[in-house]
């Protein structure tokens, strides 16, 4: 792995968080950095819903039910997959330091502490700008509910926008900062900018992003196989055994418009967060790359998740210790699924280990340079994806130390024009590619099988048996190479 090709990235999109701290830790670790990076993406997001458990500690009408099982949806909801991607990582950490902040936001509001006024005002302002603009009115919304009890009466409402000026005028100050100083530069100079949106098309982008990025994440979560239902039955058990809760009245709201207010708090919050994609254009969807512009998600998802099930709950009197079971099973399915997508990354990497594995002992790959792949096993594919040339020639490079190779899906194949010109981004590894006649490459299931109980002996024999080890990885597939030219 070369840190040159992510750093090149990163400058491009204008993100610079990080970059140095990154790259030392490339220069230390080497190639073992991709354990550090992946390490440092979870340590993120689960200390991202740590800081969120103490923001709803701050808030007397959220239970300690209620923000268990809020903080267990929020850190398990099977969504933004992608951020097992190395190029995800200063997201990651910057999604952990946006909820660290709200939370010195909110000992600001009861401390009134200067120091800390400064310290999350700063922090807010330098580390979320890679986090897009919406983001940045969640706190506005949390303090507009701490002030909840003079916000109907529009002179203290105004006394408390006075009061809070800077707080309400940051995203304003960020958007011409970032616009002035983080610019993005190259194939990225107009990849976020906002377009004309037209009404119609906005109301029916919203209601596709709540469908792509909540209905089906739930419908996807129910268990398919013997297996799925057997690994949710265990972690269900386990949630239930140890998960005591004492049940204590919420104080505040009246039962009934709590929950119809927090599902619109929910709802609001979601919108908040794919609205900033929808904006440039992007859909947030579970399915190929598109599942990193879902990093917003599961907070409002969360809220509409646990209150709606509330309300439904209220309705027919179920006892506290049905709603738990039925809430533990919810999070048992998310688990289990990002389990299940984790598992298919797992095989995809195999799988471009065996690539790799035939790249290097095919003599057509070492005396040709342009190749097109026609890939019958899209099913080893994690999140449905068909290979782009760069995850080819990323492949290439780490066989043979070189940039002069091009691999192309069939499907999505680029023309040669726009190939030339993204010869000069060091990410895409095609730097001294040649064009050369094209090799057409048929890649077909191999003689052993990667299911589960084979997964597991691949695993063994990774530690104890390497030889057994690499010729079982070269079997996972098989290829059928002939020209293409007449």
């Amino acid at each position: 792995m070369s840190f040159e090709g992510l750093e090149q990235q990163f400058a491009a999109n204008g993100y610079y968080t990080f970059l140095a701290e990154l790259k030392t830790i490339f220069l230390i670790f080497g190639d073992e950095s991709v354990f550090v990076f992946k390490l440092l993406t979870f340590l993120s997001y689960f200390f991202s819903g740590l800081f969120l458990y103490l923001i709803l500690r701050n808030i007397r009408e959220i239970g300690s039910t209620a923000r268990l099982f809020i903080v267990l949806f929020f850190i398990t909801f099977p969504v933004n997959s992608a951020k097992i991607s190395l190029v995800i990582v200063n997201h990651s950490i910057n999604h952990f330091l946006f909820f660290f902040v709200l939370w010195l936001f909110t000992i600001f509001l009861k401390k009134r502490s200067i120091i800390v006024r400064i310290v999350s005002l700063s922090l807010f302002f330098f580390f979320f700008y890679s986090l897009f603009i919406s983001i940045l009115y969640y706190n506005h919304i949390y303090l507009l509910y701490f002030n909840k009890d003079s916000i109907w009466n529009v002179k203290n409402l105004i006394k408390i926008v006075a009061k809070h000026t800077v707080f309400f005028i940051l995203p304003i100050l960020y958007w011409v900062f970032k616009n002035n100083v983080f610019v993005t530069t190259g194939l990225y100079k107009e990849y976020n900018e906002i377009g004309p949106i037209k009404l119609t098309s906005l109301f029916k982008n919203i209601l596709d992003s709540f469908d792509y990025s909540f209905i089906e994440v739930i419908k996807w979560s129910i268990p398919n196989t013997i297996m799925e239902w057997l690994f949710m039955f265990i972690i269900l058990l386990l949630l239930i055994t140890f998960i005591k809760i004492k049940s204590k009245p919420t104080i505040g709201l009246p039962i009934f418009i709590r929950n119809l207010f927090f599902i619109v708090l929910g709802v609001v919050v979601f919108i908040a967060g794919t609205y900033a994609y929808l904006a440039v254009g992007k859909m947030p969807m579970l399915n190929d790359w598109n599942s990193r512009q879902q990093i917003l998600v599961p907070l409002g998802a969360s809220l509409i998740l646990y209150y709606f099930l509330s309300l439904i709950f209220d309705i027919f009197h179920l006892q506290s210790k049905v709603r738990v079971c039925i809430f533990s099973v919810l999070v048992s399915m998310f688990i289990v699924t990002n389990i299940g997508v984790y598992y298919d990354f797992e095989k995809g990497w195999l799988k471009q280990k065996s690539l790799m594995e035939h790249f290097g002992d095919a003599e057509i790959f070492e005396e040709n340079t342009t190749f097109i792949f026609d890939d019958q096993i899209l099913y080893l594919n994690a999140n449905n994806r068909i290979y782009r040339f760069y995850e080819y020639t990323g492949m290439f490079k780490k066989v043979f130390g070189e940039t002069r190779r091009l691999g192309q899906s069939k499907a999505i194949k680029i023309d040669m024009y726009r190939m030339n010109k993204l010869k000069h981004f060091l990410y895409f590894n095609i730097n001294n590619y040649e064009m050369s006649e094209e090799k057409y490459i048929v890649v077909k299931e191999g003689s052993y099988k990667l299911n589960f109980p084979n997964y597991l002996k691949l695993k063994f024999n990774s530690v104890f048996n390497k030889d057994i080890y690499k010729e079982n990885v070269k079997d996972i597939l098989m290829l059928e190479t002939e020209s293409i030219s007449k």
